[in-house]
């Protein structure tokens, strides 16, 4: 019998491994903030200060323009959430983006038609890095009607989205992405759009 060495993980594009301190904060919510949030009792209102100040902090490092921090399960069930909304409408997804971004009424052409554009802040796959501050402004003059999301899984800890944040209507973020424990992601919406 041979002692084969370990494996390593190298796969931190598709999800990393949850940090230390992140495992104990888990823990300690789990174990402390167990209330309904909802609910007028001490138990509730320790648990939604608590998801109050995780938005807060979601909203400061996003640049505050998104008033809206929805939590979900996934990018994907982000993504498709946005996407749901325009289902009828046409789209434009400008960076070849995640499978959870298939849509019936894709296009390839900005014009004043579309109502909805998708974009992949660093690509998945190919780690190329979209250009918001330069490539924004085209798609506004193109598409002036549309609501342009960015998928953010990929980038946020990574590039600051302080000073680009508000040139987006919608945001998807990941925890699985940064160190995060995996069922737990983000949608934030400016409070002006769908």
């Amino acid at each position: 019998m041979t002692n084969s060495p370990q494996p390593i993980y190298l796969d931190h594009a598709s999800s990393t491994p949850p940090k230390a301190v992140v495992t104990q904060n888990c823990l300690s919510a789990m174990t402390e903030f167990y209330g309904n949030a909802d609910s007028p009792h001490h138990f509730g209102i320790q648990h939604k200060q608590l998801i109050n100040q995780a938005k807060s902090s979601l909203r400061l490092q996003l640049g505050g323009a998104h008033e809206e921090i929805i939590f979900t399960s996934s990018a994907s069930e982000s993504n498709r959430s946005i996407i749901h909304q325009f289902e009828a409408m046409k789209s434009v997804d400008l960076t070849a983006s995640h499978p959870s971004v298939n849509h019936q009424n894709k296009t390839l052409k900005l014009d004043d038609s579309v109502r909805l554009v998708f974009i992949e802040h660093i690509h998945h796959l190919t780690g190329e890095v979209f250009d918001l501050k330069k490539e924004i402004p085209f798609i506004k003059k193109q598409s002036p009607q549309a609501h342009i999301h960015l998928d953010a899984s990929q980038s946020f800890t990574k590039i600051s989205l302080a000073p680009i944040g508000d040139l987006v209507d919608s945001i998807t973020l990941s925890a699985r992405k940064m160190g995060g424990p995996q069922g737990i992601a983000a949608l934030a919406l400016k409070s002006n759009k769908n």
